[in-house]
């Protein structure tokens, strides 16, 4: 158990003295948090996707620098919905005793609540980072297209 899992469970144990019901309420909102997040990014890549078929007929007449460009963009926000939508979206269910549970104890439970929380937080931080690079990606070929790059 690292240092920062262990005091972030001391602050716990502070917030709710003997009060792991709501303890585990609280980690259920910050999951819950994350999930809200997660499906504001996978609405912008829908949309994102659905630009991408839309100017498939015109991509073409753009340089092949930019096509590249254009593809790239479109695996990485592929990839980001694929990492949302396997492993942020995970049901987990919080009330699903841990493997090592045996004495009823809801302290387990919080720290099986916590792993859950963590591992999602950080499948959508590699998430929003694909899709913040597939943004990127996607803009950098219209403006070559707007400034004429690679046209005759």
């Amino acid at each position: 158990m690292s240092e920062s899992y262990k005091n972030e469970m001391q602050i716990l144990d502070l917030m709710f003295e003997n009060r792991e019901t709501e303890c585990l309420r609280f980690i259920g909102h910050q999951i819950i948090t994350v999930e809200d997040l997660v499906h504001k990014e996978l609405t912008l890549a829908g949309l994102m996707i659905a630009i991408s078929a839309a100017i498939l007929p015109s991509l073409s007449s753009f340089p092949l620098f930019a096509r590249w460009l254009f593809l790239l963009a479109t695996l990485c926000v592929m990839t980001s919905a694929l990492i949302n939508g396997f492993l942020t979206f995970k049901i987990s269910w919080l009330t699903t005793p841990p493997p090592d549970w045996k004495d009823g104890s809801l302290r387990l439970m919080r720290e099986r609540a916590l792993r859950i929380r963590d591992k999602k937080t950080a499948a959508h931080h590699w998430a929003i980072g694909f899709l913040i690079t597939g943004i990127v990606l996607y803009f950098i070929p219209v403006l070559l297209v707007l400034l004429g790059v690679g046209k005759a």
